[in-house]
Order: C-alpha cells, then sequence, then structure tokens
C-alpha cells in the first residue's frame, strides 16, 4: 500500500518536474521569438534606410548627368565666347540680307525670318564643301565645322547657356539682339544688327 502510494507520488512529482520543464522552455522560446522579431526589425529598418539612400543617390546622378549633357560641359569662358561669336554672326549675316525697301520697315518676325533663310543657306554652302572635301582657301575642314556648328547654334537663337535672345526693332531696319546671361566677369552681350536699305533712283524730272 505504501508502496503503491510513493509511487504515484513519485509520478505526480515527475509530472510536476515536466510542466515546469514545458513553462521554462516556453518562456525561452518566446523569448527568443521576441529578440529575432527585434532583430527582424532592426534589419528591416537598415535595408528601408539603404534603399533610400540609394534611391537619392540615383536622383542625384540622373539631375548630375542632365545638367552635364544639356550644358555641353563647356566652361564660363568658353560660353561666353560662344555668344559673342553668334552675335557677331547675325550682324553680320544682317548685312548681307536683301536691301530693305525705302520707306518698308521690318517687324521682329521678319528679321528672324529673313536672317535664319540666310543662316539656313549659308549652312548648307558649308556642308557641301565639307561633304566634298573642298574647303575653299579661306576655310579649312576645321574651321568649316565650327562654321557649321556655329550656324546651327545660331539657328535657335540661344546664347552661350542655351537661354534665348532678346530681339527688340529699335528702328525700321535696326535690330536689338541682347543675352539674358551675364560673362564670367559681370559682362553683358548686346549687340545691333542693321539691314542695308535699297538706294532711291531720283525720278526724271520733266519740264
Amino acid at each position: 500500500m505504501v508502496e503503491g502510494l510513493d509511487a504515484v507520488a513519485k509520478r505526480s512529482e515527475r509530472q510536476e518536474q515536466i510542466e515546469r520543464l514545458k513553462q521554462r522552455s516556453g518562456r525561452i522560446i518566446m523569448n527568443e521569438a521576441v529578440h529575432v522579431d527585434e532583430k527582424g526589425r532592426i534589419w528591416q529598418k537598415i535595408v528601408l534606410f539603404s534603399l533610400i539612400g540609394f534611391l537619392a543617390a540615383a536622383a542625384g546622378l540622373v539631375i548630375f548627368l542632365t545638367w552635364l549633357a544639356n550644358s555641353g560641359g563647356a566652361s564660363v569662358q568658353e560660353r561666353a565666347a560662344n555668344t559673342n561669336a553668334l552675335l557677331a554672326q547675325y550682324t553680320n549675316l544682317a548685312l548681307q540680307l536683301e536691301p530693305v525697301p525705302a520707306g518698308k520697315s521690318l517687324t521682329v518676325e521678319e528679321f528672324k525670318q529673313a536672317l535664319s533663310a540666310k543662316m539656313n543657306a549659308v549652312l548648307q554652302q558649308r556642308k557641301r564643301a565639307l561633304e566634298n572635301a573642298q574647303p575653299n582657301r579661306a576655310m579649312d575642314a576645321k574651321d568649316l565645322r565650327r562654321a557649321i556648328r556655329l550656324l546651327e547654334m545660331g539657328l535657335k537663337y540661344e546664347d552661350g547657356w542655351g537661354k534665348p535672345f532678346a530681339i527688340e526693332a529699335k528702328g525700321p531696319v535696326l535690330f536689338a539682339i541682347r543675352s539674358p546671361s551675364q560673362g564670367p566677369n559681370g559682362e553683358s552681350f548686346a549687340v545691333e544688327a542693321q539691314l542695308n536699305r535699297q538706294e532711291v533712283t531720283p525720278e526724271a524730272v520733266t519740264p
């Protein structure tokens, strides 16, 4: 009888030990799960911040490359030189346009149309000379390429910074062309382009 009670007591004690082990194991597993979950959140934040940093760097690179492509990598001095060359080209070609009839005034649009037509005509001449490898005595192949590039730039009516030229009529055949940009020393860029007038032939005086 006593042995039977002892056996029951021992089984009960073992059961209690098993239950305590289960509870202890459960707490360990739960703590471990909480720890793993915290590490998971930390890694999630690291990945998120890394992704944000990568996207910001990529966006910055795209902006820089876009700016570099638009600017052509030219220095301020080169932009200023191109602007002066374009303005000189406008004034020189304006003098080569067909003379304006006496008493007629040109609008800014008419002036630009006539000037563009002249630039296109000269541009085609330069391209043909370069394609035929027969540059004239005054211009070699390098000079022709430079002239072609300047004419192509001139047709856009933009300065060396890519900003539109401001053109204003100052008289019937006189036009002011100004760049909104400033040079490296704060200098401005402006010229006046004047077209020729047709000479007036005196009418014969009848008695």
